[in-house]
């Protein structure tokens, strides 16, 4: 895969995806993981391995609705 290729898909103005979407999509990874994780576990995965990934992922939705939370925020404050 090219360099402009990984940008397109990378980019999040690419292809419509929206933060929310975005968020959307990871919830939906998390709540599959939390599905999944456990019966993986010892056979498949680590805990720890599956502790580590799990608490990246919900930073990262932590991180994100924090974000959409400011842009919203600031979009009111326009229309005061």
């Amino acid at each position: 895969m090219q360099h402009t290729q990984i940008h397109q898909i990378l980019n999040p103005k690419t292809k419509g995806v929206s933060k929310t979407d975005m968020l959307s999509e990871l919830k939906r990874e998390f709540a599959l993981r939390k599905k999944v994780y456990p019966k993986w576990i010892p056979t498949k995965m680590h805990r720890k391995d599956a502790l580590t990934q799990m608490q990246r992922l919900k930073a990262t939705i932590d991180l994100l609705e924090e974000l959409l939370s400011k842009e919203q925020g600031e979009q009111t404050q326009l229309f005061l």
